[in-house]
Order: structure tokens, then sequence, then C-alpha cells
């Protein structure tokens, strides 16, 4: 499971992203720096290549 949190993210903040990594063993965290909420249309291209090496 991959919970990718945006360093801006006032919705899901990446505080709250990580205690919900905790309770999945095994989760693989990032926080994608400069990026709210919608991490996808900040920078998309960031978005893509750690979802792409996440899922190999």
């Amino acid at each position: 499971m991959l919970l990718l949190a945006g360093e801006f993210d006032l919705n899901s903040p990446p505080r709250a992203v990580a205690q919900c990594a905790e309770l999945f063993p095994g989760a693989a965290l990032v926080e994608q720096p400069g990026a709210g909420h919608h991490p996808w249309i900040d920078d998309p291209d960031r978005f893509v290549a750690t979802a792409s090496a996440f899922l190999g």
C-alpha cells in the first residue's frame, strides 16, 4: 500500500497520513514536496514517477 501525502495538504496533512500508514504493516509513505491536496495536479511528473516506482 502506498500513501502519498502532499507537503502542503491541509485536508490530509502529512502528519495524519503518517499516522494512518502506521495502521498498515509494510505500507509505504511518501511526502510529495510542494504539493497540496492534489499532488497529481501540482506535479504530475513527480506523482507518476513515485507511483510507477512503487508499482515496479
